[in-house]
């Protein structure tokens, strides 16, 4: 096209000259043809829209001179810049990206990039951004998201978020948008909601994807280490949640939307404020679906209720293969605790489990106010005041399960119950109490019991105090 375009300029502009030169039929001077010029305007025209676009590079940046760019930015504001390699250095900026682009720094020992404030804002909501190999640390920003601010489609890959605090949500990562975190680290963040990490995108297509990673050492008012809410989605896989806090619910995480764990360690996180005696769930707070599975939940601590995992009156839990153990809380639900509102009753499912040696004071291994169902399961060793190893005031279904060697100081060695419970093919063994009930103890008047080929052995209860008992 360029080619013809050209000789069609060429002819038209012959012509016009011979025209100058050769007179007409009546000696005058010819007169310039108006058509012609504009058709070769337009042929000219046309000849500029096809040319290509500027082509895509890859861009380098180096504090140190020697590279395309000595900041990030202006390599970011740089639209044929598709691919910013970034070098060894310590970058103070705030970056901003409203485009799609790849960001690959010289790893996380070597490529810092932080300061004062949000560090990386993406705030094009069809920006495709990825970035790896870089430490982020943004110290502190009234917004949200001082480390990472996403409303676009963001990947995280080998990257640490660290010593990041917000005086909104989300310390190290506000997540407006879709993002998935691989084999990084998100630690030492501060927040109302999400010290760690904070999921609010507003649609329920927009998703969080955590894998391989480790978030560590956060802490928040609500959601220490991750907050997802209500009506986002998020899973977490292959990962380790430790050592986080929170002030109010979820030391390690707090769900309101839908979340999965998968093969994850849930480990030493804590929820406490000394202050009111208050604290839901030292490793999880859940308030809506929640499915974990091959997964560990332990040595976590509550000050009030779930030393391990609190569902609350809205939640539903699937636990599937695996361990909670090690946990601990002041009041409720060592392991587990279902919290019942008025007719608002939590749904738990424990499938191919262990729940062994947590404490409460009511339900070492596991409190329940709802419905609760035990498959294939085992309560062992959990201790607590009242119930030690399960303290039913709700719906117990328990099938092919074991509730052994638990200890309960007042009543109810192996089970409490108080409310509603049918057992089918379980033994309930070797269980202690120093009051009543060493295997089983019932209370209440509408309390009811259905027993289908269970074995009951082994329980010692000394409620006289004589050093022997039954049952």
């Amino acid at each position: 096209m360029r080619i013809k375009g050209l000789t069609i300029t060429l002819i038209l502009s012959l012509g016009l000259i011979l025209g100058l030169l050769w007179p007409a039929s009546d000696g005058s001077l010819p007169v310039r043809a108006e058509r012609s010029t504009t058709g070769a305007l337009e042929t000219l025209a046309h000849v500029r829209e096809a040319s290509p676009q500027a082509p895509t590079a890859t861009c380098t940046v180096d504090d140190d001179g020697g590279a395309d760019y000595t900041s990030i930015q202006d390599a970011v504001d740089d639209t044929t810049c598709t691919t910013i390699n970034v070098a060894a250095g310590d970058y103070g900026e705030n970056v901003v990206i409203t485009r799609s682009l790849t960001l690959v720094g010289a790893g996380t020992d070597d490529t810092w990039v932080g300061g004062q404030g949000r560090v990386f804002s993406i705030e094009d909501d069809d920006a495709d951004v990825s970035i790896s190999g870089v430490a982020i640390e943004g110290v502190y920003d009234s917004r949200d998201g001082t480390g990472v601010y996403n409303e676009g489609t963001l990947t995280l890959t080998s990257v640490i978020i660290n010593f990041n605090e917000s005086g909104g949500n989300g310390g190290g990562i506000y997540n407006y948008g879709t993002l998935t975190v691989l084999s990084s680290t998100i630690s030492s963040g501060l927040a109302e909601y999400g010290g760690g990490i904070y999921h609010g995108a507003p649609s329920v297509c927009k998703t969080l994807i955590i894998s391989n990673s480790t978030i560590s050492g956060n802490h928040a008012e609500h959601g220490g280490g991750i907050y997802n809410r209500s009506s986002r989605t998020m899973t977490i896989q292959d990962s380790i949640i430790s050592e986080n806090s929170a002030d109010y619910t979820g030391g390690g995480v707090s769900n309101d939307g839908t979340m999965t764990i998968d093969n994850c360690q849930v480990l030493t996180n804590t929820v406490s404020e000394p202050a009111l005696v208050y604290g839901y769930g030292g490793g999880i707070w859940n308030n809506n679906e929640l499915e974990v599975t091959n997964s560990l939940i332990q040595g976590n601590s509550s000050g009030f209720l779930g030393g391990g995992i609190y569902i609350a009156y809205d939640g539903v839990l699937s636990l599937d293969s695996s361990t909670v153990t090690g946990n601990s809380t002041v009041e409720s639900g060592g392991g587990i605790m279902g919290y019942a509102s008025g007719s608002r009753e939590p749904e738990i499912t424990v499938t191919n489990c262990e729940v062994s040696d947590n404490t409460a004071d009511y339900g070492g291994g596991l409190d329940s106010m709802g419905l609760l169902t035990l498959e294939n399961s085992s309560v062992f060793n959990n201790t607590a005041d009242y119930g030690g190893g399960i303290d039913n005031s709700g719906d117990l279904t328990m099938v092919q399960s074991t509730v052994s060697g638990n200890a309960a100081s007042i009543d109810g060695g192996g089970i409490r119950q108080s409310g509603t419970m049918s057992i089918t093919n379980a033994t309930i063994s070797g269980n202690s109490t120093d009051g009543s009930g060493g295997g089983i103890y019932m209370s209440g008047s509408s309390t009811s019991a259905d027993l289908n080929s269970v074995t009951i052995a082994d329980n010692t209860a000394d409620a006289d105090g004589d050093d022997s008992g039954d049952g």
